[in-house]
Parts: C-alpha cells; sequence; structure tokens
C-alpha cells in the first residue's frame, strides 16, 4: 500500500516539473531547476536543457548531484528529531 502511494507521489511530483519547468525557467532558471530536485541530472534534465538553454546544464547536474547526496543524511537526521 505505501509502496504504491509512494509510486504516485513520485509519478505526480515529476509530472508537476515536466509543467512548471518550461513556464518558470525564463523568469526564474534556479527556481525551475529546483522543481526538479534530485531529478534535475537525470530525468528533467532534457526538458531543463531544451527550455533553458546549455548554460543551465552544468547547474541542474551539480544540483541534482548535491540533492542525491545529502537525501540520506539529511532524511536521517530529520528522522532522529
Amino acid at each position: 500500500m505505501l509502496g504504491g502511494i509512494a509510486f504516485l507521489n513520485d509519478l505526480t511530483r515529476e509530472l508537476v516539473a515536466f509543467v512548471l519547468i518550461p513556464l518558470v525557467i525564463r523568469r526564474h532558471a534556479a527556481l525551475a531547476i529546483g522543481y526538479g530536485g534530485a531529478t534535475a541530472m537525470d530525468f528533467t534534465l532534457p526538458v531543463i536543457q531544451q527550455h533553458g538553454g546549455v548554460a543551465c546544464v552544468p547547474i541542474a547536474v551539480v544540483s541534482g548531484f548535491l540533492l542525491s547526496l545529502l537525501s540520506p543524511p539529511l532524511i536521517l537526521f530529520l528522522l532522529s528529531l
């Protein structure tokens, strides 16, 4: 049950990112990359590159890498509170 809910949550978040990134990236590139979250370096990267240009790619890759790296320690920290 929880696995299905987590899957739908992730799928919905990715679909929302695919819709919001093209709408927001012209005015606020960093905010649009942030919508992609950890997937900015892989799954949403083509959308970021297509609508934001090649200049946004290094920022998206670094952002996605850092979020992927920091997620496990942050989750453990927040659960310990």
